[in-house]
């Protein structure tokens, strides 16, 4: 596991060229890759995530992989949904003593509840997905300004093979 300061951020944001807005996408990241799809449809995002996000060898298993991806592609189709007039967001995604932790915030209007325009089901999946895994999801209102959801998710210990 990399040590807390081993981050990197990169930044997409509507006005760049395709080239430079890409940076994570080019690293091999799939959530990287997942805000460079978003930025084209919506506002700046930034994404920071420590080196070697779950994607190399020898990192999360695949269903914590999976499920910190799932948090965060549903979060943002969220913030197009139901905060068009947001004009940021960051994803975070920070590891810890054993878990993983994922957070999409948005910069729109504050508001009590956001309130699904078709009845979706976004909240409850994601929090379904992380709960069958031992986490917890929390969504709600940001301090001041904005939503904020965020998913903890504990990472197994994998068995240190033994040497011959």
């Amino acid at each position: 596991m990399p040590a807390p300061c081993c981050r990197r951020t990169c930044s997409a944001t509507s006005s760049r060229s395709a080239t430079t807005s890409s940076c994570c996408a080019t690293r091999g990241s799939r959530l990287g890759a997942l805000v460079e799809r978003f930025r084209r449809q919506g506002p700046e995002v930034r994404l920071s995530i420590p080196d070697g996000d779950g994607d190399r060898d020898g990192g999360w298993p695949p269903e914590v992989t999976t499920t910190v991806y799932r948090v965060a592609q549903e979060a943002l189709t969220n913030v197009l949904r139901h905060a068009p007039k947001a004009r940021s967001v960051a994803v975070t995604v920070e590891e810890g003593a054993g878990s993983v932790t994922v957070e999409v915030a948005d910069d729109g209007p504050a508001a009590l509840a956001r309130h699904p325009q078709r009845g979706g089901y976004g909240l409850i999946g994601m929090r379904e997905r992380v709960e069958a895994l031992g986490g917890s999801l929390s969504a709600g209102p940001s301090p001041g300004r904005g939503w904020s959801v965020r998913a903890t998710v504990p990472v197994p210990t994998r068995p240190v093979p033994p040497r011959p």
